[in-house]
Protein backbone atom coordinates (compact mmCIF):
# COMPACT_ATOMS: atom_id res chain seq x y z
CA UNK A 1 0.00 0.00 0.00
CA UNK A 2 1.28 3.47 -0.87
CA UNK A 3 0.48 6.54 1.22
CA UNK A 4 1.49 10.08 0.30
CA UNK A 5 1.01 12.97 2.74
CA UNK A 6 -1.26 10.82 4.94
CA UNK A 7 -3.53 9.95 2.01
CA UNK A 8 -3.90 6.50 0.42
CA UNK A 9 -2.62 6.59 -3.16
CA UNK A 10 -2.85 2.94 -4.26
CA UNK A 11 -1.13 -0.43 -4.37
CA UNK A 12 1.92 -1.58 -6.28
CA UNK A 13 4.30 -4.50 -6.54
CA UNK A 14 7.97 -3.83 -5.86
CA UNK A 15 10.84 -5.96 -7.07
CA UNK A 16 13.10 -6.09 -4.01
CA UNK A 17 15.84 -7.99 -5.87
CA UNK A 18 17.01 -4.79 -7.53
CA UNK A 19 16.33 -2.45 -4.60
CA UNK A 20 19.10 -0.20 -3.33
CA UNK A 21 19.14 2.30 -0.47
CA UNK A 22 17.09 4.72 -2.61
CA UNK A 23 13.79 3.92 -4.28
CA UNK A 24 12.32 6.23 -6.92
CA UNK A 25 8.64 5.91 -7.72
CA UNK A 26 6.23 8.25 -9.43
CA UNK A 27 3.14 9.19 -7.46
CA UNK A 28 1.56 11.17 -10.30
CA UNK A 29 0.67 14.83 -10.41
CA UNK A 30 0.99 16.82 -7.19
CA UNK A 31 -1.98 19.17 -6.84
CA UNK A 32 0.06 21.50 -4.60
CA UNK A 33 2.57 22.28 -7.36
CA UNK A 34 1.13 24.38 -10.18
CA UNK A 35 2.96 24.75 -13.49
CA UNK A 36 1.66 26.81 -16.40
CA UNK A 37 3.00 27.69 -19.86
CA UNK A 38 1.39 30.60 -21.66
CA UNK A 39 2.15 32.34 -24.93
CA UNK A 40 3.17 35.97 -24.42
CA UNK A 41 1.24 37.62 -27.26
CA UNK A 42 3.06 40.95 -27.10
CA UNK A 43 6.32 39.27 -28.17
CA UNK A 44 4.91 36.98 -30.86
CA UNK A 45 5.55 38.51 -34.29
CA UNK A 46 5.76 37.74 -38.02
CA UNK A 47 7.96 39.83 -40.31
CA UNK A 48 8.97 39.74 -43.97
CA UNK A 49 12.60 40.66 -44.54
CA UNK A 50 13.64 40.50 -48.21
CA UNK A 51 12.94 36.98 -49.42
CA UNK A 52 12.75 35.58 -45.88
CA UNK A 53 10.01 35.38 -43.30
CA UNK A 54 10.82 35.66 -39.59
CA UNK A 55 8.55 34.43 -36.80
CA UNK A 56 9.29 35.18 -33.16
CA UNK A 57 7.62 33.31 -30.31
CA UNK A 58 7.64 34.04 -26.61
CA UNK A 59 6.44 31.82 -23.77
CA UNK A 60 6.04 32.46 -20.05
CA UNK A 61 6.49 29.45 -17.77
CA UNK A 62 5.48 29.84 -14.13
CA UNK A 63 5.79 27.43 -11.22
CA UNK A 64 4.10 27.85 -7.84
CA UNK A 65 4.81 25.74 -4.73
CA UNK A 66 1.71 25.63 -2.50
CA UNK A 67 3.32 23.11 -0.14
CA UNK A 68 4.74 23.97 3.28
CA UNK A 69 8.18 22.59 2.40
CA UNK A 70 10.75 23.36 -0.31
CA UNK A 71 10.72 21.22 -3.46
CA UNK A 72 13.35 20.37 -6.06
CA UNK A 73 12.09 20.97 -9.58
CA UNK A 74 13.25 20.21 -13.11
CA UNK A 75 11.37 21.99 -15.92
CA UNK A 76 12.06 20.84 -19.48
CA UNK A 77 10.94 22.66 -22.63
CA UNK A 78 12.18 22.74 -26.20
CA UNK A 79 12.95 25.21 -28.98
CA UNK A 80 12.79 24.25 -32.67
CA UNK A 81 15.89 22.72 -34.24
CA UNK A 82 16.67 23.19 -37.92
CA UNK A 83 18.25 20.49 -40.05
CA UNK A 84 18.16 22.65 -43.20
CA UNK A 85 20.60 25.47 -43.98
CA UNK A 86 17.95 27.90 -45.23
CA UNK A 87 16.05 27.71 -41.92
CA UNK A 88 17.72 29.58 -39.03
CA UNK A 89 16.63 29.27 -35.42
CA UNK A 90 17.94 31.65 -32.76
CA UNK A 91 17.20 31.81 -29.05
CA UNK A 92 16.86 35.32 -27.62
CA UNK A 93 16.06 34.40 -24.02
CA UNK A 94 16.08 31.11 -22.10
CA UNK A 95 16.13 32.61 -18.56
CA UNK A 96 19.28 30.84 -17.43
CA UNK A 97 18.23 27.38 -18.60
CA UNK A 98 20.74 24.90 -20.00
CA UNK A 99 20.33 24.47 -23.77
CA UNK A 100 21.21 21.27 -25.60
CA UNK A 101 21.82 22.71 -29.08
CA UNK A 102 21.56 19.29 -30.73
CA UNK A 103 18.02 18.48 -29.49
CA UNK A 104 16.80 22.00 -28.65
CA UNK A 105 15.95 20.85 -25.11
CA UNK A 106 16.12 23.49 -22.39
CA UNK A 107 16.33 22.40 -18.77
CA UNK A 108 15.86 24.47 -15.63
CA UNK A 109 16.83 22.84 -12.30
CA UNK A 110 16.05 24.71 -9.08
CA UNK A 111 14.69 24.53 -5.55
CA UNK A 112 11.43 26.36 -4.87
CA UNK A 113 10.71 27.53 -1.34
CA UNK A 114 7.29 27.03 0.33
CA UNK A 115 4.51 29.25 -1.07
CA UNK A 116 6.94 30.71 -3.61
CA UNK A 117 6.49 31.37 -7.33
CA UNK A 118 9.15 31.37 -10.05
CA UNK A 119 8.80 32.50 -13.67
CA UNK A 120 10.90 31.79 -16.76
CA UNK A 121 10.82 33.37 -20.18
CA UNK A 122 11.48 31.49 -23.40
CA UNK A 123 11.94 33.53 -26.59
CA UNK A 124 13.11 32.31 -29.98
CA UNK A 125 12.83 33.28 -33.63
CA UNK A 126 12.84 31.29 -36.85
CA UNK A 127 13.90 32.70 -40.26
CA UNK A 128 12.92 30.76 -43.35
CA UNK A 129 12.27 31.35 -47.09
CA UNK A 130 8.92 32.96 -47.96
CA UNK A 131 7.86 30.00 -50.11
CA UNK A 132 8.16 27.47 -47.27
CA UNK A 133 5.25 26.73 -44.96
CA UNK A 134 6.29 26.11 -41.37
CA UNK A 135 4.39 25.75 -38.15
CA UNK A 136 6.49 27.49 -35.52
CA UNK A 137 5.28 26.76 -32.00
Amino acid sequence: NIFFEDAYVGKTLMDTRSATDTLQISLGQDKNVIVSREKAKEFTTKQFIGNKKEESKSWKISVRNNKNQPINMIIIDQVPVSTMEEIEVSQQNISGGKLDSETGEIKWEFTLDPNAKKEFGLNYSVKYPKGKRLIVE
